[in-house]
Order: C-alpha cells, then sequence, then structure tokens
C-alpha cells in the first residue's frame, strides 16, 4: 500500500518545490497528535522540537508575525 500511497501523493501534488517540502509519514495518527499535544488534525500546526523530543515551540493555525517569530526563536535556540 505505501507504493500506492506515494505515487499518489507525487502525482498529486504538482509543484515540484510543494513536493520536496512534502513527507508521508505512516503512522499512528492519534498517538502522533497526543506526543505533540495537538487536539485535533483539523488546522496547521507547526512544532518545533529537538531530537530528544523537548517541544520548544507550537504554533496553530493560519501565518500570523507573532507565530512567526515564536518558531525562529525556537529554531535558533536548537542551533
Amino acid at each position: 500500500m505505501r507504493f500506492i500511497i506515494d505515487n499518489g501523493m507525487r502525482s498529486g501534488i504538482k509543484d515540484t518545490a510543494a513536493r520536496a517540502s512534502t513527507i508521508t509519514l505512516y503512522i499512528d495518527v492519534q498517538e502522533f497528535t497526543r506526543a505533540l499535544g495537538l487536539q485535533d488534525t483539523q488546522q496547521i500546526a507547526v512544532v518545533v522540537a529537538t531530537p530528544a523530543g523537548e517541544i520548544l515551540a507550537r504554533v496553530m493555525g493560519r501565518y500570523s508575525e507573532t507565530g512567526a517569530a515564536e518558531i525562529s526563536r525556537a529554531l535558533n535556540a536548537v542551533r
């Protein structure tokens, strides 16, 4: 099934830049969202985490300057 899903994703995302930055994860979605502290999968979430799993930032919803600044601070903290 992974082959079918991967090929479907490849053919469904026409923009090569978007396709290059897309990853298909074969995981338990409920466990993944719980581990990231997400309430649902109905909105965009950006999470910055350390390799050890410590969540440094979590921004939900549409783009905002405030959210972008929070993500930027978190990314700079892990460099």
